[in-house]
């Protein structure tokens, strides 16, 4: 029993060394195969980013186009919800903040859609051809042209761009000097926008979720809330002219305060009492 124990920890301990062996002879093996000396954590990256940048470099122009029309489809079906889902919806619940959306509304699209229209169609800008440039840094290897400062090679627009941001696929243009601008604001009252659509839509999308049926006749209970309120108003204003005067009898005195209605009899009956005191 104590020869199989010896035999079986034997086998083990041979077993584990071989394959320790046999792990560092094929990590020697792919060193020296594949060694660089600037290999790092960011080569890595790159390389494995490569198929990407393929990618990009050979369908981006394709998909310019799309990211356009995506973008234009989107804003419309985000303006088309507004009129039909939140326009109803504010106006059965509160008209004076309904106006107050539209206005602010209508003030972000109008931003939105010009800055985009802008950044759009006007061109980022490039370096001057045939001319000198005093203020040339470099040359660029595919134009084999000097590039002014700040001035980058677009891949797919296959251009020099001044003072070159991005090649934006959504504008299906480069972010340059000229457009730079117009990108920028387009962005941010794009974010505002987008807040916007936030903070008025959360009371759609809690009516629609946790709403009741009551809830659906809020707007019709407040505006008979508000013609009460009123009507209770005029009738104070009746009933002090009528007691300044007094000449109110009892029956017709508990009937006005009692009520949330005045008869028409009652009024015709003492009113030409009240003008005659008055």
């Amino acid at each position: 029993m104590a020869d199989l124990h010896w035999t079986v920890l034997s086998f083990g301990h041979h077993f584990l060394h071989w394959f320790w062996l046999m792990y560092s002879m094929t990590k020697l093996t792919l060193i020296s195969l594949f060694y660089n000396d600037f290999a790092d954590k960011y080569y890595v990256g790159d390389t494995c980013m490569e198929p990407m940048f393929w990618f990009v470099d050979h369908f981006t122009k394709i998909l310019g186009p799309i990211c356009v029309t995506a973008v234009i489809f989107l804003s419309s079906s985000l303006i088309a919800i507004a009129y039909v889902i939140g326009l109803p919806f504010y106006l059965r619940q509160n008209f004076y903040i309904l106006i107050s959306a539209l206005i602010i509304g209508h003030w972000l699209l109008i931003c939105v859609v010009f800055y985009y229209y802008m950044a759009f169609t006007t061109q980022p800008g490039f370096p001057p051809q045939g001319a000198m440039i005093s203020e040339a840094v470099s040359i660029c290897k595919r134009c084999i042209a000097p590039k002014p400062p700040r001035t980058h090679h677009c891949i797919v627009c296959n251009r020099c761009i001044l003072k070159m941001d991005h090649h934006c696929p959504w504008l299906n243009n480069c972010v340059g000097h000229f457009n730079h601008r117009y990108f920028f604001m387009f962005c941010a009252y794009a974010w505002i926008g987008v807040v916007f659509v936030i903070i008025f839509g959360i009371p759609v999308a809690y009516e629609h979720c946790f709403g009741n049926s009551e809830s659906e006749d809020f707007g019709s209970k407040s505006l008979g809330a508000w013609h009460r309120v009123s009507f209770i108003g005029e009738k104070s204003k009746v009933v002090s002219r009528i007691s300044n005067a007094m000449v109110l009898t009892p029956s017709v005195a508990i009937e006005l305060h009692s009520t949330d209605t005045v008869s028409t009899e009652s009024i015709m009956t003492i009113w030409p009492l009240v003008a005659a005191h008055s």
